[in-house]
């Protein structure tokens, strides 16, 4: 696999979830390191930096970024004749000035260097170094185009984008072709993990999630937004997603995704059986229960705090009623055990004076 200057590289940020876009400005001669940029937002312009080509060639076949071919500012590169007319002075300006340096590669590329050249085009044009340093990111950032450094009005005004009063959303057909693989089954259960339990997003939002992150086939800006191209014909239509999750999730999963474990462990788990079927009689079960009292115990002299009383109580799991009571100040191991112990003796003694036998 080869990359190319002007290649635009989607990396998976799994730490904030934001889409990590970057530009290929320059590549070595021996291939051995890249210049890349992020175009993510154009109000925030980056300076470029560098990086290994086989680290970036690694993390490409791993799934860890992909590349895209679809350029998101190619109405500015290529702006019409008479876009391009109205701005063209302002243009041819900026890169007489910003040309005789940008052009050297890689030196531009090292803040060092950059700043002795930057300094050198201030003193002959009397420009500022924020002015000279925003002209050089535009034409890095527009993939070291001529055009980047037009006037962009694009965006501006109001969006001309038809809205329908119809509910929003992919529509199902049965005419869809789309033959679902073993790779999109792992995106269904990357987007259900992701999005669906733990930002609790809706079947139908998920699946648009999962178009947008993983069957994009690129990037077109808009109002400085990165806008993902999403082919709907070539993609997993929310019918077969649906149907995949149904048939690959029981009741408690979705219950679970929906309200958390906690409540679907009380609400949403299976019943195996109850009590009461291997209970053979009166005795043979019985509850406990500790609480800790709304009594401080302290000592004789009246000051010393020995600690909070504690109150087990033991009933039989088939009669309402209290057969025995343990106070103590401190739910030690050992003194549960001993509690144990004179709870055994004492159903030992009732069994025998009622002559219950198991």
């Amino acid at each position: 696999m080869q990359l190319f200057e002007n290649t635009i590289i989607e990396f998976e940020n799994v730490s904030n979830q934001e889409l990590v876009l970057e530009r290929i400005l320059w590549i070595s001669e021996d291939r051995s390191e890249v210049v890349l940029m992020n175009i993510k937002d154009k109000k925030k312009m980056q300076f470029p930096y560098f990086r290994s080509y086989q680290d970036l060639i690694q993390q490409i076949e791993g799934g860890v970024a992909r590349t895209h071919h679809i350029e998101p500012d190619i109405r500015l590169i290529k702006a019409d004749e008479e876009y391009s007319k109205r701005h063209i002075e302002s243009r041819d300006i900026k890169w007489e000035i910003i040309k005789s340096i940008v052009t050297k590669e890689p030196e531009i590329y090292y803040p060092e260097s950059r700043g002795l050249m930057v300094r050198e085009v201030m003193s002959s044009t009397g420009k500022q170094r924020k002015t000279i340093h925003e002209w050089i990111k535009k034409y890095w950032f527009y993939g070291k185009s001529i055009n980047g450094l037009l006037n962009n009005y694009l965006d501006c005004g109001i969006n001309n984008r038809q809205y329908s009063d119809n509910k929003a959303g992919p529509k199902a057909e049965d005419g869809n072709e789309y033959i679902i693989r073993d790779e999109d089954k792992e995106n269904f259960l990357w987007a259900i993990k992701k999005f669906h339990i733990e930002q609790g997003l809706t079947i139908t939002e998920t699946h648009k999630k999962l178009l947008q992150h993983r069957y994009n086939t690129g990037f077109y800006r808009e109002f400085n937004e990165m806008v993902p191209i999403v082919e709907p014909e070539k993609c997993p239509t929310i019918r077969m997603f649906r149907h995949w999750y149904q048939n690959n999730f029981n009741s408690k999963q979705k219950y679970s995704a929906r309200y958390g474990e906690r409540k679907a462990e009380m609400n949403a788990r299976a019943f195996k059986g109850t009590p009461e079927e291997n209970v053979q009689g009166p005795g043979a079960y019985y509850e406990i229960d500790s609480t800790p009292a709304d009594v401080i115990l302290v000592s004789l002299d009246r000051e010393t705090v020995i600690g909070r009383a504690h109150e087990m109580p033991f009933a039989p799991f088939m009669r309402n009623v209290i057969c025995h009571f343990f106070s103590f100040f401190n739910c030690f191991p050992t003194i549960l055990n001993k509690c144990f112990i004179k709870l055994a003796k004492l159903l030992t003694l009732l069994n025998q004076t009622y002559q219950v036998t198991y």
